[in-house]
C-alpha cells in the first residue's frame, strides 16, 4: 500500500498555532549590492543561461542573433498563464537576490553564475 500524504490541519488549528510563530527581525542589508551576483555566464557558443533556460522551457522557440529567443510560447508554472514574449519572462528572481544576501550572502564571498542561487 502506498504511503498517503499528511491531512491538513483544521484551518482553525492551523490560524491558531500561527499566532504563536516567532517573527525575527530581518536580517541587515548593509552592503548590499546588485553587483554582488554576477549575471548570465556563457553555455553554449554565445547562449548564456537564460537563453538555454527559455529555450527548454519553451515551445516552438525561435532565437536571432547572440541566441536571443524572438518567438515561442511559454506556460506559467505558477499560473498557468500562456506567454509568448520572453521579455515578459523572469527565470531568475524566483527566490529575489536580497533574501539571499539575507539569508548569507553577506559572507563576502561574492556569489558566481554558477553558485547563484537563482540558477
Amino acid at each position: 500500500m502506498a504511503a498517503r500524504p499528511p491531512r491538513h490541519p483544521p484551518a482553525e488549528r492551523a490560524r491558531a498555532q500561527s499566532e504563536d510563530l516567532t517573527i525575527a527581525e530581518p536580517y541587515s542589508m548593509a552592503g548590499y549590492s546588485r553587483a554582488n551576483f554576477p549575471h548570465w555566464i556563457t553555455q553554449y557558443g554565445t547562449c548564456d543561461t537564460r537563453e538555454v533556460v527559455l529555450a527548454r522551457g519553451g515551445e516552438d522557440v525561435q532565437r536571432g542573433d547572440q541566441c536571443r529567443a524572438i518567438s515561442g510560447t511559454w506556460v506559467s508554472l505558477y499560473d498557468s498563464k500562456v506567454i509568448t514574449s520572453a521579455s515578459q519572462i523572469d527565470i531568475d528572481h524566483v527566490d529575489p537576490l536580497a533574501n539571499a544576501w539575507r539569508s548569507g550572502g553577506t559572507s563576502g564571498r561574492p556569489i558566481s553564475a554558477e553558485r547563484s542561487p537563482t540558477t
